[in-house]
């Protein structure tokens, strides 16, 4: 991979995503620009890449760095001077301002790291919810203890994004449908199961193609351990269905989605609008009563609503 033009905000980022080989050869990239740098006497942004250094997120950034010094460090000229004097100019007094605004958000006063609360207050800027959770999910990798990681995994889970109400993909959309109801654990997920994604709450059932190996995924498509099996979804979908035209749905007085087919039964609006909030074309298949209706749209994307009596 190629490291050069990129910034040491965007090489934080990276390390944060990567981990082994990879990592140590990042770490090695860092570790040579801080070299050449000071041989410029660019004093000023060998201590920022430096501080970059510091801020990687591994259980030991100098892993695979030679030589090292006996204190584990990477062994060349000068290397403790810019780790003490982050704030330093370069020798000939140039602040390198624009070059300084690419690693800004990086450059912090040098605390002590025992006080989380200083080193906190010293950051320009807050990683955003994704970020946050790939240096959680770290962390997590590397818990000394169960309960540790326990911990970590419920702090995950704060900053886990909801389904969206307006999705911008179709796996947001079929993770509409999933179940918040822990009992039916077996359905608080997406399931994959042979190139479709579904999900259903009993009440709905949204399902799309999705490439990638069977079991249960999230709608990001990380995938999810769960010990339920998932219901037989196929014999839920609607076969031999009337088309009838949509244009003609309209809220009745009690709230609920209507349809001149059918005068007793109708649908939850809150279902039908999720359903219909992302896929184009549908078409609308239902043979009245209280059998389920189908949804279609272009894609390969289908819905299924179950129906309710009018005025419950």
């Amino acid at each position: 991979m190629t490291y050069e033009l990129m910034t040491a905000k965007q090489v934080l980022n990276l390390s944060l995503t990567i981990q082994g080989g990879e990592l140590v050869e990042l770490t090695k990239y860092v570790t040579d620009k801080i070299e050449a740098l000071k041989s410029k006497n660019k004093n000023r942004r060998a201590a920022m890449w430096v501080k970059t250094l510091d801020a990687m997120p591994c259980v030991n950034c100098w892993d695979g760095v030679e030589p090292l010094d006996d204190q584990g460090y990477p062994d060349y000229p000068g290397y403790r001077d810019y780790h003490d004097d982050p704030d330093a100019q370069d020798d000939h007094g140039d602040q390198d301002d624009q070059d300084d605004q690419d690693v800004g958000t990086v450059t912090t006063p040098h605390v002590a790291r025992d006080n989380i609360h200083s080193v906190a207050h010293t950051m320009t800027k807050k990683p955003n919810k994704a970020t946050a959770q790939l240096m959680i999910e770290k962390l997590y990798k590397n818990a000394p203890s169960e309960s540790e990681a326990y911990t970590l995994a419920a702090l995950f889970k704060f900053f886990q994004p909801l389904p969206p109400k307006k999705p911008k993909t179709a796996l947001e959309w079929v993770s509409l449908a999933v179940s918040k109801e822990q009992t039916r654990y077996y359905l608080t997920a997406i399931y994959r199961d042979s190139g479709t994604a579904v999900a259903t709450n009993g009440d709905i059932m949204f399902l799309c193609p999705d490439n990638g190996d069977d079991g249960y995924i999230d709608m990001n498509r990380n995938p999810i351990a769960l010990d339920g099996t998932f219901p037989q979804w196929r014999k839920v979908l609607p076969e031999t269905a009337v088309e009838i035209d949509g244009a003609l749905f309209t809220v009745g007085e009690s709230g609920q989605v209507i349809h001149p087919t059918s005068h007793a039964m109708g649908f939850d609006k809150k279902n039908f609008d999720k359903a219909t909030v992302y896929g184009h074309n549908p078409r609308y298949f239902w043979d009245g009563g209280d059998s389920p209706m189908l949804i279609t749209f272009d894609d390969g994307l289908k819905a299924v609503i179950m129906p309710m009596r009018l005025g419950k």
